[in-house]
């Protein structure tokens, strides 16, 4: 009798303490209502039930068109019985050139030679072998609605296949064509995250990497001339040549997202770090920027596996690309040309290179919504590239980086701003590159910087490897940071992540 009373007081005192919480703006307002909407229910309960892609691919250099089959197996992770299901096709935001959304809005880079349209067009889709009813949707044409003729009920799987064929532009961006090579970034219909909050359908933003998606896995099969040479996520398991063509398969399992590049100018470096196959694929680049590319992606894993947690993935690779900036892609990031040419510095291009490669970590490995907490992933990966200096050339060399290359840049721009400082607000809400950089990466780095300070190095470290193994291929948000710091600290944390997220 006595066991059960205590127990409905426990249950009732629970009870009132969330209520106290959430009813009380003083206590739990602010985190309420910036941290409950985005608590993912989606992520799989084992690696078994990821969705899954097959897709069959053909590369028309002739006219510039990728001619895909597309077989997903697609889980219902909702909780509850689901009568659509929603993919992204993010090339139809760069088919208007009144709207289209190229890096830091510079047109004249992304089209040396002339706005030309990117688009997929959808031939055919079948659900379990019968076709269906289905649209294209949102402002930038961005969102493709199956409509289903018979719903799926929670945790059943279904066969989705979609025939696309993907008009490639001539320009340096995330997918295009120029000087012999192809990027194909963001460039399938993808499958759109649903959680709490429903689907996840925003528009392809023009800041950012506007990008929130669950791992799955890949088996992809890409037939084209045989004059280029493929760079991909994943392994390549298979390359052969026949009859003017090159014919490569590709294997990767839970990962975010799937990328290639192709080109007739690559030159291939590998090596093994780990136990992990390094790829480096360069175009045109001198000999010194080369080996010390190379030997900084081999430090980066080594630094990385061990201050963070082992790099789950069999392979690498780092790309010289024509985009403008480095963007990170599972298990391949670019790495833009002009850090290899000589206009940038020989830190730049390690500083580059590492901070792609700390995205594995955080955004690949560990996912979070990079519309609404971007500060998550690329605040993590810019101060990752303290510890990778630390690591590599001494505590003062990683703490003079800090100063110059992070701190002061941060109080600089942080005049600039407009109102406070929120660093917790989704892409559509920065004004500007300019200020998404300045709190996203600057104010991201000195928040971590700021819990570094706080608990010591030995828990900084041991709370980010908490936070990496417990949430390898998941999608978190930033209460379960904050919960990690708390359970390692063994104390609250409101007071300090409302300051510095939300300006307070």
């Amino acid at each position: 009798m006595k066991r059960r009373y205590m127990k409905s007081i426990t249950i009732l005192g629970l009870i009132l303490l969330l209520a106290f919480i959430f009813l009380n703006d003083d206590i739990g307002g602010v985190f309420k209502a910036k941290f409950l909407n985005v608590i993912s229910i989606v992520s799989p309960k084992d690696l078994d039930s990821v969705n899954s892609y097959e897709m069959d691919l053909k590369l028309d250099d002739t006219n510039r068109i990728l001619s895909g089959s597309e077989s997903v197996t697609y889980y219902n992770r909702s909780g509850k019985a689901m009568e659509d299901i929603y993919f992204h096709v993010y090339p139809n935001a760069f088919n208007k050139n009144e709207t289209v959304p190229v890096m830091f809005n510079d047109a004249s880079y992304a089209y040396p030679n002339g706005f030309n349209p990117c688009y997929i067009e959808i031939l055919n889709i079948k659900v379990e072998g019968k076709e269906i009813n289905y649209s294209i949707r949102g402002s930038d044409s961005t969102t493709l609605k199956l409509e289903l003729n018979k719903s799926i009920k929670k945790d059943e799987h279904v066969q989705i296949l979609i025939d696309f064929e993907l008009k490639i532009p001539e320009a340096r961006d995330r997918i295009g064509y120029f000087d012999g090579s192809y990027l194909f970034g963001n460039w399938y219909p993808i499958a759109a995250v649903y959680d709490n909050t429903g689907w996840n359908l925003d528009p392809f933003y023009d800041i950012g990497d506007p990008f929130y998606s669950d791992s799955a896995d890949y088996q992809v099969r890409i037939t084209l001339p045989d004059k280029y040479i493929v760079a991909a996520t994943g392994n390549i398991i298979s390359d052969k040549v026949n009859k003017g063509n090159r014919i490569v398969s590709i294997d990767v399992k839970s990962v975010r997202d799937f990328t290639w590049t192709a080109s007739s100018n690559y030159k291939i470096f590998n090596s093994e770090v780990d136990g992990i196959n390094i790829s480096c694929y360069f175009m045109n680049s001198n000999s010194e920027r080369i080996t010390k590319a190379i030997s900084t992606v081999e430090n980066t894993i080594k630094i990385f596996n061990e201050q963070f947690g082992k790099y789950p993935y069999s392979s690498y690779s780092i790309v010289e690309t024509h985009f403008p900036t480095g963007m990170e892609y599972p298990g391949l990031s670019f790495i833009p040309n002009s850090y290899f040419n000589g206009s940038k510095s020989i830190l730049g291009l390690e500083g580059v290179i590492v901070h792609e490669t700390a995205h594995q970590w955080w955004y690949g490995i560990v996912g979070n919504n990079q519309i609404d907490e971007a500060w998550l992933d690329e605040g993590l990966a810019t101060y990752s590239k303290v510890i990778y200096f630390e690591k590599t050339y001494g505590h003062s060399f990683g703490k003079d980086y800090y100063e110059k290359n992070i701190h002061s840049i941060y109080e600089n721009k942080r005049k600039s701003i407009k109102g406070k400082e929120i660093l917790l607000k989704p892409l559509n809400e920065f004004d500007g590159w300019r200020e998404y950089d300045t709190l996203a990466y600057k104010k991201g780095a000195v928040l971590f910087q700021e819990v570094r300070n706080e608990v010591g190095d030995e828990k900084f470290f041991d709370i980010l490897k908490k936070y990496y193994n417990n949430n390898k291929f998941k999608n978190v948000n930033t209460q379960d940071f904050i919960n990690t710091v708390e359970a390692a600290t063994n104390r609250k944390w409101e007071a300090f992540f409302e300051k510095w997220l939300l300006g307070k």
